[in-house]
């Protein structure tokens, strides 16, 4: 929870080892954004400063099967007689 960011810090977010904090690396968003990017996804930031901040994470929608096993497939060797 927060009261938001102001707009000379909400254009640093994403800068590596920017933090307004007195504990903390810098580091989460720069780190969530690229595990997003890296899933396709894009991220965005929109703030109110005094009311708050709200963090959007887009990713694809990919279908894909899976195929479900059986109760007896899983791990399951045979071993010659």
């Amino acid at each position: 929870t927060g009261g938001g960011i102001s707009p000379d810090n909400l254009s640093r977010v994403f800068e590596p080892y920017f933090t307004t904090k007195t504990s903390g690396t810098g580091l989460g968003l720069l780190i969530v954004r690229r595990i997003v990017r890296e899933h396709g996804g894009e991220l965005s930031i929109e703030s109110s400063e005094g009311k708050g901040l709200t963090l959007t994470i887009r990713l694809p929608h990919i279908d894909r099967r899976v195929r479900m096993l059986e109760a007896g497939d899983a791990g399951s060797t045979s071993s010659p007689s």
